[in-house]
């Protein structure tokens, strides 16, 4: 299937599935997941890819895969929120952050994931609010599991988000994104 011909949401999740692996854009090279580099160099080389850069690259980690789905979902007349999740601390940390992309059809919600691997698929629900209570459910407790302390969980963060600049750096995205609708 040729992504231009792309009628459902669920051909996007299928054709995302076989075309598209988890990787990302840098001011260098493609990184992939097997990069020895990937984690170390991903802050200071990451690139945000815009939809066309991952239909020819095959590749983007979460926040590119999100911004490739908004454009999918916008030119097929689908009202889209994005979501962004982080630990928002005042000192480096490598707690994990995520952005995903919640469409509306039909009166109900559907939480469009990619990049999270575990959690990879189209999941309807009757409200948003339902689809960001799960989902900071889940991620809290991955951030558990990492040892997160008690204080660092009131720092937990969830913002909705508009379009970011194409091809911005990992510090752009973060600042554009936290200056979005604070949610929780």
């Amino acid at each position: 299937m040729d992504i231009e011909n792309i009628e459902s949401p669920a051909e996007l999740l299928e054709y995302m599935d076989s075309h598209f692996e988890y990787g990302y854009l840098g001011i260098d090279k493609l990184h992939h997941l097997d990069d020895p580099d990937f984690d170390s160099e991903w802050f200071d080389k990451y690139v945000l890819s815009n939809y066309n850069d991952v239909v020819k690259n095959n590749l983007g980690n979460c926040y590119d895969m999100t911004e490739f789905e908004r454009t999918w979902f916008e030119d097929h007349d689908y009202e889209v929120t994005t979501i962004y999740e982080i630990v928002a601390l005042d000192y480096e940390n490598d707690y994990e952050t995520h952005s995903y992309l919640i469409y509306k059809d039909g009166g109900k919600y559907y939480y469009f994931e990619f990049s999270d691997f575990d959690h990879r698929g189209i999941h309807k629900y009757d409200d948003m609010a339902s689809i960001i209570k799960d989902n900071y459910s889940r991620y809290l407790n991955n951030l558990i599991k990492k040892g997160i302390t008690e204080e660092e969980i009131d720092n937990i963060r969830i913002f909705s988000f508009e379009k970011p600049k194409e091809h911005i750096d990992a510090h752009d995205y973060i600042k554009h994104v936290t200056n979005g609708k604070r949610l929780y």
